[in-house]
C-alpha cells in the first residue's frame, strides 16, 4: 500500500505513534510500468456539466482535460507529469467550486507522485475545508512530513488539531511556526481561539489583539475578543469590538492557494474585491462587488451573505434581509455539508436580522431552520432562546439553556439567561442557584451581579440586593458597573436616577461614548429634547459613521417641531446610510405631510416613498406613498391605496380611516402628531 493512500486510513489515530523519521524517508521513483500500472487504478473523476457554465470556465477546464485524457491515452505516461496534470485540473476545480472532481485530481496525483507535497496538502486542505477533519489530518502530517520547514502546513495542522479538540497538538505546530515567525496573525489568532475555548481570558486577549494588529482586516476575529471582553466585565471593550464583527478571516500567504482566486477570475474576482472593501470599511465598494459575483455565480451563498452583511453595515437592514432570502431560494441546493452549513448561516442571520428589527416570531423561526440544517450550532440554540425566552415561551428557553450548560458548565452568560427565566417561571430556588454560579464563574463581572441584584429584590430581599449592587461597583470595572445599574434603572422606570449616575460618571469619564449615548437617551425620556439634540449632534460630528446619533438627532429635532432641521438631517444621514430603508421611509413620509409648506416637497416624496415601497411592500410605506400622492394633488389615487392598507389591516384604526376620510374629502393630510414618524425610525418600523 503506498503512503499516499495510508495515509486516508489512519483516521482518529494519533500522529504521536508516527516516526518522524520514517515519515520523511521518500520512496524511489516509480517506474514507467509502475506508473502504467497505478493509472489503470486511478479514481475516476466525475467531470463537471459545463454545458451552462461560464464561457472562461470552458475555456479553462476543457484544455486541461484534453492534456490529461491525451497523457492518460498514452502507453506510458510520465508518473510526474501525469500527477501535474491532475494537479493543474484539481487546483481549477477548486476555483471554480468543483469541490468532488477537485478531491479525485488530486488523490490521482498524490498516488502518481508520492513524494511531491503539494498533493497531499491540498487533498488535506480540501477535505478540512468540507469539515472532514480526521481524514485531513494524516494528510496534511504526511506534507509536513515530505516538507518540514513548511510554515503553511503547520499553521494548517494546528488549525485542523484546534477544530478536533486536540489542543496540545495544536499547540505544538502553532508554537513551531511561532518561534520562527512571530508576526503571523494566522498563528496568533490559532493561539487566540483557543485560549478562548480553553477559558484563558488574559492569554485570549492578549493573541486575538496581537492578530488584528497585524491583519486589521480580520473581523471574524473581532466576535471571539468582543465575548472574552465581556467576561473579563470591560463592557465597552466588549460593546466596540461585537459592533465591528464580521466574516473575513485571517489570511495566509499560500503559494499553493493563493493562485486559485487568479483562476476563478470571474465570480471569485468580485468576492476578493468585495473582500477588500470590507476591510478597509467600504462597504459601498464591497456591496457592488457581491452583486457583481453574484452576475456570475448567482448560486454563491458566500456573496449573498457578504451582500446583506455590507447592506446592514449601511443601514440597510431590510435590503439585507432581502438577500439573505435570495440566497436561500437560488443558492445551491446540494446535500453535502458546507452547503447545509452555509444555509445555516443563511438561516442564522437572518434571525439576527429579524431581532434587531423587532421581529422575534420571524427570528424564532429562522434559527429552528438553521439548527434543523446544524443541530451542532450552539450559537444558533442561544440565539433560538433568547429569542423564545422574550416571547414568553419560557419552558422551551431553559430546556434550551439547560443544552447549553450541559456543553458549556462554566458559560455565566447562559447560567445568567437561564436563571431570568426561571425566575418568570416561579422557580426561584433553581434561579438562585444560577445567580450564585454565575456570579461566581465571573465575580468581577458588574452586569451579572445587577441582574441579580434586581432578582433579590423582586423576591424581596432588598438587603442582599444591594449587597450585590456594592460589589458591583468595587469589584467590577466601575464604568461597566455604572452603565449596568443605570440600564436596569431605566428598565424599572427610574430615568432621574439614572441620570444623575450616569452624569456623575461622565464627570470621571467624559470621553466615554457609552455614556454619553446613555445620557442623550435618558434626556429624551425626561422630555428634554433640545439637550438630547445637541449630545446626539456632537456624536454625529464625531462619529458620522455611527447611526444612532443621526437617529436620535432626528427624533429629538422632530419633538421639537424643528421639522425643517429634521428634514435637512435626514438628507445628511442618507448620503451617509443610503440604503437604510427606515431612514428613507422616515424622509419620505415628513416631505409628504410636515406641517411647514416650506418643510414639504410633494415630488420627492412620491419618488421617496415609491422607491422604499420597492423595497418593502407594508402596509406602512403603502400609507406613506398614498400621502406623498395627497399632497401632489392625487387624492382619489391616494383614497384607493388607503382602502387597500384597510382592507390588509383589518379595518385599522381611527388615524388610518381619518386619512381615507381626508383623502375622500380632496384634502392632503397633515402630521398629527410626531409619532406619525418616529415610529419609523424605531426597529421594526417600515
Amino acid at each position: 500500500m503506498t503512503r499516499f493512500r495510508a495515509a486516508l486510513l489512519v483516521i482518529g489515530l494519533s500522529t504521536a505513534c508516527t516516526s518522524p523519521e520514517a515519515e520523511r524517508t521518500v520512496p524511489a521513483a516509480t517506474s514507467a510500468t509502475g506508473a502504467a500500472d497505478i493509472s489503470n487504478q486511478l479514481v475516476p473523476i466525475p467531470w463537471p456539466d459545463l454545458a451552462k457554465a461560464e464561457s472562461q470556465v470552458k475555456e479553462q477546464i476543457g484544455p486541461l482535460r484534453t492534456a490529461l485524457e491525451q497523457r492518460q491515452a498514452s502507453s506510458s505516461p510520465d508518473p510526474r507529469a501525469f500527477a501535474e496534470d491532475h494537479g493543474r485540473v484539481g487546483v481549477v476545480f477548486i476555483a471554480y467550486e468543483f469541490l468532488e472532481a477537485a478531491e479525485a485530481c488530486f488523490r490521482n496525483a498524490g498516488a502518481l507522485a508520492e513524494e511531491d507535497p503539494r498533493w497531499p496538502y491540498l487533498l488535506g486542505y480540501l477535505l478540512k475545508m468540507q469539515g472532514q477533519l480526521e481524514e485531513a489530518a494524516p494528510l496534511l502530517e504526511l506534507a509536513l512530513a515530505l516538507e518540514p520547514e513548511n510554515w503553511v502546513t503547520r499553521v494548517r495542522l494546528g488549525d485542523t488539531y484546534f477544530e478536533l479538540g486536540r489542543h496540545e497538538l495544536a499547540r505544538d505546530h502553532y508554537g513551531a511556526v511561532l518561534d520562527s515567525r512571530p508576526e503571523e496573525a494566522a498563528v496568533h489568532a490559532g493561539l487566540g481561539r483557543m485560549a478562548v475555548a480553553e477559558g484563558d481570558d488574559s492569554a485570549a486577549v492578549e493573541h486575538l489583539l496581537r492578530a488584528l494588529e497585524i491583519q486589521p482586516g480580520a473581523t471574524s476575529l473581532h466576535y471571539p475578543l468582543g465575548q472574552t471582553y465581556r467576561r473579563l466585565g470591560e463592557l465597552e471593550q466588549a460593546g466596540a469590538h461585537l459592533a465591528k464583527r464580521g466574516d473575513i478571516t485571517v489570511r495566509i500567504e499560500d503559494p499553493l492557494l493563493d493562485p486559485i482566486a487568479v483562476l476563478g477570475r470571474s465570480a471569485q474576482f468580485y468576492l476578493d474585491q468585495a473582500g477588500r472593501g470590507m476591510e478597509n470599511g467600504r462597504y459601498d465598494i464591497a456591496a457592488e462587488n457581491f452583486r457583481q459575483a453574484l452576475e456570475y455565480d448567482p448560486e454563491a451563498f458566500r456573496a449573498y451573505r457578504g451582500l446583506a452583511f455590507s447592506l446592514a453595515e449601511l443601514g440597510d437592514r431590510s435590503g439585507a434581509m432581502v438577500e439573505l432570502r435570495r440566497g436561500l431560494e437560488r443558492g445551491r441546493t446540494g446535500g453535502d455539508s458546507q452547503d447545509r452549513w452555509q444555509q445555516a448561516e443563511i438561516h442564522r442571520l437572518l434571525g439576527e436580522l429579524l431581532v434587531l428589527d423587532g421581529n422575534d416570531g420571524g427570528a424564532i423561526v429562522e434559527f429552528r431552520r438553521a439548527l434543523e440544517l446544524r443541530s451542532d450550532r450552539l450559537d444558533a440554540v442561544l440565539l433560538l432562546a433568547n429569542a423564545l425566552a422574550r416571547s414568553g415561551e419560557l419552558d422551551e428557553a431553559v430546556s434550551l439553556y439547560d443544552r447549553l450548560l450541559a456543553a458549556q458548565p462554566a458559560n455565566a452568560a447562559t447560567r445568567l439567561r437561564r436563571a431570568t427565566a426561571l425566575i418568570n417561571l416561579g422557580r426561584e430556588a433553581e434561579a438562585l442557584v444560577d445567580f450564585e454560579a454565575a456570579v461566581a464563574a465571573e465575580p468581577s463581572n458588574a452586569e451579572i451581579r445587577l441582574r441579580f441584584a434586581e432578582a433579590l429584590d423582586y423576591l424581596g430581599r432588598p438587603a442582599e440586593a444591594r449587597e450585590q449592587r456594592a460589589l458591583a461597583r468595587s469589584e467590577g470595572d466601575e464604568l461597566a458597573g455604572v452603565l449596568a445599574e443605570a440600564d436596569a434603572l431605566v428598565a424599572r422606570g427610574g430615568f432621574e436616577e439614572a441620570h444623575s449616575l450616569l452624569q456623575e460618571a461622565l464627570g470621571r469619564s467624559p470621553e466615554s461614548l457609552d455614556l454619553r449615548l446613555r445620557v442623550a437617551r435618558l434626556q429624551g425620556h425626561l422630555g428634554n429634547y433640545a439637550g438630547a439634540a445637541e449630545i446626539f449632534g456632537r456624536l454625529r460630528h464625531e462619529r458620522p459613521r455611527l447611526a444612532e446619533p443621526w437617529r436620535g438627532e432626528i427624533s429629538a429635532l422632530i419633538l421639537l417641531e424643528r421639522y425643517g432641521e429634521a428634514r435637512e438631517r435626514f438628507r445628511e444621514a442618507l448620503e451617509n446610510f443610503p440604503r437604510d430603508a427606515q431612514l428613507a421611509h422616515g424622509l419620505a413620509r415628513l416631505l409628504a405631510i410636515a406641517p411647514g409648506a416650506g418643510e414639504r416637497n410633494a415630488a420627492l416624496a412620491v419618488d421617496l416613498s415609491q422607491r422604499v415601497l420597492e423595497a418593502r411592500n407594508e402596509p406602512a410605506t403603502q400609507e406613506t406613498l398614498a400621502m406623498a400622492l395627497a399632497e401632489s394633488g392625487k387624492q382619489r389615487e391616494a383614497a384607493a391605496l388607503q382602502r387597500q392598507v384597510l382592507t390588509a389591516v383589518g379595518g385599522g384604526d381611527d388615524l388610518q380611516r381619518s386619512r381615507l376620510e381626508a383623502y375622500e374629502r380632496g384634502e392632503a393630510w397633515r402630521l398629527s402628531s410626531p409619532d406619525e414618524i418616529l415610529s419609523l425610525l424605531l426597529p421594526g418600523g417600515a
